[in-house]
């Protein structure tokens, strides 16, 4: 799995997930946006992963939201996105859990 920390530059970011994969279509990356001004890169990212073939699944901090919304996201990555890792759903999949299982990579 590779691992993407926020000292790594937006751009960087899709850079070296090609570098690590070569293609990124079918790859299953998961999206950790936090709270500050750079959020908003966080969407052009999504962007440009979906466009290339990954599935992008969305984890937001309550503080991101502020920053961009969920629904901006959500509409982006055509996944939900997860705000609260305790939220209850129809099937049994505690979200940190299931988002370790379904990464190639967590950004």
């Amino acid at each position: 799995m590779l691992i993407l920390t926020k000292n790594t530059v937006i751009f960087q970011a899709h850079s070296l997930l090609k570098e690590k994969f070569g293609m990124i279509r079918g790859k299953r990356i998961v999206l950790g946006v936090t709270g500050g001004i750079a959020a908003y890169k966080a969407a052009e990212l999504t962007r440009a992963l979906i466009k290339e073939g990954a599935q992008v699944k969305v984890v937001m901090t309550k503080s991101a939201a502020e920053f961009i919304t969920p629904l901006t996201m959500q509409t982006l990555s055509q996944n939900q996105v997860y705000l609260d890792m305790f939220v209850s759903s129809a099937t049994y999949d505690m979200a940190h859990i299931a988002m370790a299982d379904f990464a190639d990579a967590f950004v």
